[in-house]
This record gives structure tokens, C-alpha cells and sequence, in this order.
């Protein structure tokens, strides 16, 4: 007998693997549009203080005196804490970064909760390889 369920049935709706994956597709979706938000929130903020001159002299310079990228994510965190509107684009930029990475996150259990541990391998190695990078990408 077919135990999987039938796509669009009640029982595929209480599918825990199929509620996994709507999870996967809303975090992608909402985490983009939570970032663009957060960038535009930062674009308006900058606008606002600069006037409109400001987004043609955008990269870095013209914002809150440093002139400096934040190197960390302490820095960002706290050029945010006194409403720097660069920072908050950056915020929004981490965001659009973190979104992907957490997609993988969530395949790792996702493949793990289907006991694939071919894919559940291979997406921990994608894992960590990112993590990798974002290690020696800071150094």
C-alpha cells in the first residue's frame, strides 16, 4: 500500500516533512522581502537626513564620518543602536545573506527528518563550507 500522501489532500497538509518544506519556501520568501524592506527602511532614513544628494554619493564617505564598513557584526549591531541609516542598509544586506544560509540549515533537518543521510551529508558539508568561507572571508 502507498503511504505517501496524495499532493493537495488533507493528509499531505499534515505531512511533517511537507510542512517542513513550506517552512523552507516561507523563510526564503519572507527573509528576501524582510531584507529589501529593511534596505529600503535604510534608504528612506538616509534620504531623509542627506537629502536627495546623498544616494548619488552612496558608497561610504558621505554617511555617519567614519567612512569605514563595519568589520564585525558587533560594530554593525552598534552603528545600528544609534540609527546610522548606512547601517541599517547593511543590516538589510546581512539579512539577504543569512537567508540562503538558513535555507540550508533547514535542508540539513529536512533530509535528516526523511532519513537521507546521503543529502543530509552533503548539505552539512555545503554547511560548513559556508561557514568556512564566512571565517575567512572576516579574517
Amino acid at each position: 500500500m502507498n503511504t505517501k500522501a496524495v499532493p493537495g489532500t488533507a493528509a499531505e497538509q499534515h505531512d511533517p516533512l511537507s510542512q517542513l518544506e513550506l517552512v523552507v519556501s516561507a523563510l526564503l520568501r519572507y527573509g528576501v522581502l524582510l531584507s529589501a524592506l529593511t534596505i529600503l527602511v535604510g534608504l528612506v532614513l538616509l534620504v531623509m537626513e542627506q537629502g536627495p544628494q546623498a544616494v548619488m554619493t552612496l558608497p561610504r564617505g558621505s554617511g555617519f564620518g567614519a567612512g569605514v564598513a563595519p568589520s564585525s557584526l558587533h560594530d554593525l549591531v552598534g552603528e545600528v543602536s544609534v540609527a546610522h541609516p548606512l547601517a541599517i542598509m547593511d543590516i538589510g544586506l546581512v539579512l539577504l545573506i543569512a537567508t540562503p544560509v538558513m535555507r540550508v540549515a533547514a535542508s540539513i533537518v529536512a533530509f535528516a527528518l526523511e532519513r537521507d543521510w546521503l543529502y543530509t551529508a552533503i548539505t552539512v558539508f555545503v554547511f560548513a563550507m559556508l561557514m568556512v568561507g564566512f571565517a575567512i572571508g572576516r579574517a
